[in-house]
C-alpha cells in the first residue's frame, strides 16, 4: 500500500505546474532547483529564438535575443539576481512587442515562461536572503 501512495502516511507530492511555476524557495536548494528551472527557460527561449533567426522567420537581429537570454541564463545558474530581473523584463519586452506588432504571442508557452522567469527572480531573492542570515548566524556564533 505504502509503495503505491495508498497509505495515510505517503507524503502527498505536488502537482507538476506547482513544481515548475511556483515552486516553494524556503530553502537554499529549492531556490537554486527553482532557479535552475528558470535557467533552462531562458536556455530555451535561446535556442528556439536562434532557430527561428537562422531559418529567417525572424529577423537576424534576434540573434542578440537569442544571446542576451544565453548570457541571462549563466546568471541565473550562478543565482545573480540582476540576471534574473533583467531576463524576466527581456521576456516581457519581447511579448509586447510582438503584441504591438499586431500578433498574439499569450499562449501557454509564453505564460509559463512568464512564470518561470518570475519564479527566477523569487528564487534568486530568496537565495541570497537565505545566503546572507545563514553567514550572519555563523558569524554571530
Amino acid at each position: 500500500m505504502q509503495s503505491l501512495g495508498l497509505s495515510p502516511n505517503t507524503p502527498k507530492t505536488e502537482p507538476f505546474w506547482k513544481t515548475w511555476l511556483w515552486p516553494d524557495v524556503s530553502d537554499q536548494i529549492s531556490a537554486q532547483q527553482a532557479a535552475k528551472n528558470a535557467m533552462y527557460g531562458t536556455f530555451f527561449v535561446s535556442a528556439i529564438t536562434s532557430i527561428a533567426a537562422m531559418f529567417r522567420v525572424v529577423p537576424v537581429g534576434s540573434l542578440l535575443d537569442a544571446f542576451l537570454f544565453f548570457l541571462i541564463g549563466i546568471g541565473m545558474r550562478r543565482m545573480y539576481r540582476t540576471a534574473a530581473i533583467c531576463g524576466f523584463i527581456l521576456y516581457l519586452i519581447e511579448q509586447a512587442s510582438v503584441l504591438m506588432a499586431g500578433q498574439n504571442p499569450i499562449g501557454v508557452m509564453s505564460t509559463a515562461l512568464i512564470l518561470l522567469l518570475f519564479t527566477g527572480i523569487r528564487a534568486t531573492f530568496s537565495y541570497q536572503k537565505l545566503k546572507s542570515s545563514q553567514i550572519q548566524s555563523t558569524m554571530l556564533q
